[in-house]
C-alpha cells in the first residue's frame, strides 16, 4: 500500500468519523425536541390539573364551615390597656451607682415605652375595628 492509499484510507476514516459524529448529533438533537414535546404536553397537563383543582376548591367552598364567631363577645369587649412607663434600666443604672450609665438607661427606658405606646396604638386601632 503506497503513500496515496494509506493516505486516502486515513481520509475516509475521518469522513466515516465526521458522519457518525453528525448522526449522533442528529440524534442527541431528535431526542432534545422530543423531550421538549414531552415536556410541553407533561407542562399542559399539570396545567390543566392545577386549574381543575383551584375550580373544585372555588366550587366547594360555599360547603365549608368556616369558625363559629362570638359577636356578643367582640361587641363587649375592653379596650386594650395603655401601657405603664417603667425606669427598669434607669434604677439598675443608679444601684449599681453608674453615674454615666443613667442617662443611657433612662433613654433606654424611654425608647422601651414609645415601642410599647406603638404597640398600644396598633391593638386599639385594631379593637375600633373590631368593635
Amino acid at each position: 500500500m503506497g503513500y496515496s492509499a494509506t493516505l486516502r484510507a486515513i481520509q475516509a476514516a475521518e469522513r466515516r468519523q465526521q458522519r457518525g459524529s453528525q448522526k449522533r448529533l442528529r440524534e442527541l438533537e431528535r431526542q432534545t425536541k422530543e423531550q421538549a414535546k414531552l415536556s410541553a404536553i407533561e407542562q399542559a397537563r399539570l396545567e390543566v390539573e392545577t386549574f381543575e383543582s383551584g375550580l373544585e376548591v372555588l366550587l366547594s367552598v360555599h360547603k365549608e364551615q368556616g369558625e363559629i364567631w362570638d359577636w356578643a363577645k367582640f361587641a363587649m369587649a375592653l379596650p386594650p390597656h395603655p401601657p405603664r412607663k417603667f425606669s427598669r434600666h434607669e434604677l439598675r443604672a443608679r444601684q449599681r451607682a453608674d453615674h454615666p450609665a443613667i442617662a443611657q438607661a433612662s433613654v433606654q427606658d424611654e425608647q422601651e415605652y414609645q415601642v410599647a405606646l406603638q404597640a398600644h396604638a396598633e391593638e386599639m386601632m385594631q379593637w375600633e375595628r373590631m368593635t
